[in-house]
């Protein structure tokens, strides 16, 4: 049983527990406000987790809203909120899952934990900025989430090639 509970700020570490490795044949991209899939050949490996920590510290407000999906004692999946990107306006910031736990219904359960806090918080919308991947972008899109009519410019200009998605909460 995969156990979802929020993580501490001393668990921050454990995200290189993470294994990111996957093959990726299909991607997107964003043309004239349509997506149109491509065939890529991308070869995902391990990510620098001491830079990831560090890039993804200030999203998680000081770890105040990071979940984890626990597989006994082994991080197996994570998610990172920010509260408030503009006024009315969350961010699903972070969703990772490890390659052997895909497609088990993980990634769901994690972004059930940021819906709910981001309603809590009040937020009218949540904002998220999906790999161009079929999947991921399929996955987003199943939750609910739609293309950007307007893009969060700050949020472009760190991921142009990212598929920019809002879902109204």
């Amino acid at each position: 049983m995969i156990a979802i509970r929020k993580m501490q700020s001393s668990e921050i570490y454990r995200i290189a527990e993470i294994d990111r490795t996957e093959h990726i044949a299909k991607e997107y991209i964003l043309r004239n406000g349509s997506l149109e899939i491509t065939d890529v050949n991308w070869h995902v490996h391990r990510w620098d987790s001491e830079k990831k920590i560090k890039e993804w510290v200030p999203i998680a407000e000081g770890y105040e809203n990071m979940w984890g999906a626990f597989d006994k004692e082994n991080l197996v999946g994570f998610a990172v909120y920010r509260a408030h990107l503009t006024d009315d306006m969350a961010q699903f910031a972070i969703l990772h899952i490890s390659y052997d736990y895909r497609r088990m219904g993980l990634g769901r359960r994690l972004s059930e934990k940021i819906l709910e806090k981001a309603r809590a918080d009040g937020a009218k919308k949540i904002y998220v900025t999906s790999t161009p991947t079929k999947a991921t972008v399929g996955f987003y899109q199943k939750l609910g989430f739609e293309l950007a009519k307007h893009v969060n410019k700050e949020l472009y200009e760190l991921e142009p090639h990212d598929i920019h998605m809002i879902m109204e909460l």
